[in-house]
């Protein structure tokens, strides 16, 4: 009997029944086994409530190797919601959306590169590599 117990814990086997079980469930329910009608893929609905899913999940965004030296960034846009991860001058890494405080528009410029600095195209506000609002144009 402990055998057939330890068996029935070993991980392994776990996934194995846990996937079997899923199959199962998803033939009980269509009849024919796993299908993904066309429909889901362009649903609205479906894409929001996916979406919501991927935003309170994690994600391998980037590698260390990308955004090795100081400067050094990403734009990540998987969610519609842009990120823009960054090395900083402590030798960190710092995250934050990609969005100008002033009117919304985008600080990174393009999909990565490297910067001293993140100056908004629009009203030149600037944000240093941690995301921080640094300086203002001025009003003259």
């Amino acid at each position: 009997m402990k055998v057939a117990i330890e068996a029935f814990l070993d991980p392994a086997t776990v996934g194995e029944r846990a996937a079997a079980a899923r199959a199962a469930a998803l033939a009980s329910q269509t009849g024919e086994g796993f299908e993904v009608a066309v429909a889901d893929y362009l649903d609205p609905e479906q894409y929001a409530a996916e979406l919501e899913v991927f935003r309170h999940s994690w994600h391998i965004a980037a590698t260390s190797s990308e955004v090795s030296k100081p400067g050094q960034y990403i734009r990540w846009d998987f969610t519609e919601r842009p990120i823009v991860i960054v090395r900083g001058k402590d030798q960190k890494l710092h995250a934050f959306y990609d969005v100008c405080a002033h009117r919304g528009g985008p600080i990174a410029p393009g999909t990565s590169g490297s910067v001293r600095s993140f100056v908004c195209p629009y009203h030149a506000w600037t944000y240093d590599l941690t995301g921080q609002l640094v300086a203002l144009p001025s009003s003259e």
